[in-house]
């Protein structure tokens, strides 16, 4: 109710907002799920009045105890340690906490899932090759058009980066501006600027790493996201991406062809329409769509490999192998969480998952050519 909402101030609900937001768009997660989480999340962040400490264990036993054995069958059960869990990482992951985190952590950390998958798993070894070969074949092929290759240029961009860098695709879409690459001292970097929430007046300060501002990158990186750039600079744009370019390709790309079968062939980018709020920003939201289109048109019906949905990469997907990648490396701990923008070593933990899946199979080769100290990235 209302009144029971009243008892939570307003910054630590626009924290659990922050959380929703960033499980839809980064973790692909469908809308079904992620409503049963956020009401699971509510429930429980109402009775304890935001994680209070007196609140998550009083008189009446353990809040948290409570609310996980309550659970009506196995997968209830499974969703509400889940999202708790993922509750408890984002928030020290921003590096933020309520009065009762340890308590919560400590109460969360004795509970496994019944079910085996804690995330979402990734597509199978041959769809991320078909996916791999596809994006490839596609690009560098004499015989493509080259305003399909326009089109479809953010894709190879965020296949080339977020494979090598664990970019949450917010930060690669959203918060990735124009000017976003230099050069000194013949290295090449990226200005990254990650996601952050700012403290509220409810949270405590918990140790943390830091935020990278810059990650140094490759030449053929850099070269790539340089050749976008010049490629799209008849617009005007605030985010790496055009989405007005976008537009203008499409539009030449339906003149050209002058049928109506490929009217329906992309994605509908249309400036100026209330469809997209601001054009100069490009959207996590535009480029699934985008993603959408090359599988349809490019990898079935070019390539003649039908992926059911489950096969096809997410935007987000790119993050996990980036992270196995690092993990079947060696990388410390602490460099892969400057690298992924987490705040504690320890949020990377469950990335673990896909390592164990993959360590024994061919894809291990995939992941290892996109060697960090191979590629001549560092933190700074």
């Amino acid at each position: 109710s209302e009144e029971k909402l009243n008892l939570i101030d307003k910054d630590d609900y626009l924290i659990l907002k922050c959380w929703i937001a960033e499980k839809l768009v980064d973790d692909g997660i469908s809308g079904s799920t992620i409503k049963g989480y956020f009401f699971g999340i509510e429930r429980i962040f109402i009775e304890t009045h935001g994680f209070k400490k007196k609140l998550i264990h009083s008189k009446k036993g353990n809040a948290i105890d409570t609310y996980i054995e309550h659970s009506s069958n196995d997968r209830a059960r499974h969703d509400r340690i889940t999202a708790l869990k993922s509750y408890v990482n984002f928030l020290d992951r921003i590096g933020f906490i309520p009065d009762g985190y340890e308590l919560l952590s400590k109460s969360i950390s004795q509970y496994k899932t019944y079910l085996n998958a804690t995330m979402r798993d990734l597509p199978s070894n041959q769809s991320i090759f078909l996916t791999d070969y596809c994006i490839k074949d596609f690009f560098n092929g004499e015989k493509t058009n080259d305003l399909l290759r326009k089109i479809y240029y953010p894709i190879l961009i965020w296949w080339k980066v977020s494979n090598v860098i664990p970019m949450r695709p917010s930060e690669l879409f959203n918060n990735v501006y124009r000017k976003c690459t230099f050069k000194h001292d013949n290295k090449y970097y990226l200005i990254i600027d990650r996601i952050k929430i700012q403290r509220t007046k409810h949270t405590i300060s918990k140790p943390k790493l830091p935020i990278l501002k810059k990650v140094e990158i490759t030449k053929e990186i850099y070269d790539l996201i340089n050749e976008y750039i010049n490629m799209t600079d008849f617009t005007e744009s605030h985010t790496l991406i055009s989405y007005n370019a976008l537009c203008k390709f499409k539009e030449e790309f339906l003149i050209e062809k002058q049928s109506d079968k490929y009217k329906d062939f992309l994605p509908t980018f249309k400036s100026g329409e209330s469809t997209k709020f601001n054009p100069l920003n490009f959207a996590t939201a535009n480029f699934a769509t985008l993603l959408t289109s090359f599988y349809d048109n490019i990898v079935e019906d070019v390539y003649g490999y039908a992926l059911s949905q489950k096969e096809r990469m997410t935007p987000g997907d790119t993050r996990h192998l980036a992270f196995c990648s690092l993990l079947l490396q060696g990388v410390s701990p602490v460099e892969i969480a400057l690298l992924g923008g987490h705040t504690t070593p320890e949020t990377q933990d469950s990335y673990t998952n896909h390592v164990s899946y993959y360590i024994d199979s061919e894809i291990l080769n995939y992941i290892s050519d996109r060697n960090i100290h191979s590629q001549n990235s560092k933190m700074f």
